[in-house]
């Protein structure tokens, strides 16, 4: 299977990138280099923020709609699956404050999804613990993804990453295991 991962990292020409050729084309949050490398979108990975800064005020609706009017409506139209990343904590109580939080807001997002014009499935990715030994910190959604599928089909194509990361993220974790995926012709760099 042909996997396409796009990642955030800012662009400011067109990529000479054939999207469509793959079978699967992988995007985050709220695709911001959708207007760059165009295409299909088979399912989006959205860091699980999303959910969980979700309050139920007018202000916390307002943020909601500014993220999901970035999100083009021909990706949300065509999408059939939106992954939230798994949110893990040590504190098993704040672990549960927070999936209390997202299961009360999770209903609101889909239906908002719905009212946008996504017809997919939404999943919860789960967050790989292995990873997160290897990485040294919590494990970005790009990490998250193309591990996953680099261990399910051996290797796949990624543009428009740069491994620049904030906390609770480690950029020289991940710019490490990028490196050893690369090296290993695990991910192919697209650009």
């Amino acid at each position: 299977m042909k996997i396409c991962i796009i990642g955030n990292k800012i662009i400011d020409k067109k990529l000479d990138v054939d999207i469509d050729n793959y079978d699967k084309v992988i995007r985050f949050n709220t695709c911001k280099n959708f207007e760059f490398t165009k295409g299909k979108t088979d399912i989006i990975v959205m860091n699980n923020k999303f959910l969980v800064n979700w309050k139920e005020d007018e202000e916390s609706r307002n943020e909601m709609e500014i993220r999901f009017n970035k999100i083009p409506r021909e990706v949300l139209q065509n999408c059939e699956k939106i992954y939230f990343t798994e949110f893990t904590h040590e504190d098993d109580w704040k672990l549960a404050k927070i999936k209390k939080k997202i299961n009360k807001s999770l209903p609101i997002f889909v239906k908002r999804l719905r009212e946008l014009g996504f017809s997919g499935k939404c999943a919860d990715l789960e967050l790989d613990k292995e990873l997160w030994g290897k990485i040294g910190a919590r494990p970005s959604c790009g990490a998250l993804i193309i591990n996953k599928l680099v261990k399910r089909y051996g290797k796949v194509r990624i543009c428009c990453f740069s491994n620049v990361l904030k906390p609770p993220h480690s950029e020289e974790g991940e710019s490490r295991l990028f490196k050893e995926w690369r090296e290993e012709k695990k991910i192919i760099y697209l650009d």
